[in-house]
């Protein structure tokens, strides 16, 4: 039996999930009970439309890192050469 800590956790938990694919936290069990397969084609593209952010957020974040390598990589660089000259 789920105690009341782990029911409210796992309540909060889909909150989460649903706030993050976009989808309506006030309606979505309406929609669940109603039509299933309007429900599942909901879920999927909610689910899809989120990853397909998230992947757009990491490969940016990715690019921001590389141009701070190159700019590390040319001070360090340029301060070898100017050391020995």
């Amino acid at each position: 039996m789920l105690s009341d800590m782990q029911v409210s956790s796992a309540r909060d938990q889909l909150r989460i999930s649903l706030k993050s694919c976009d989808i309506n936290i006030t309606c979505w069990e309406a929609v669940a009970v109603d039509t299933r397969s309007k429900w599942r084609q909901l879920w999927y593209g909610a689910v899809e439309k989120y990853e397909n952010r998230r992947i757009d957020v990491l490969k940016s974040r990715q690019v921001v890192q590389q141009e701070r390598l190159v700019l590390l990589y040319k001070h360090q660089y340029y301060q070898l050469n100017h050391t020995y000259l």
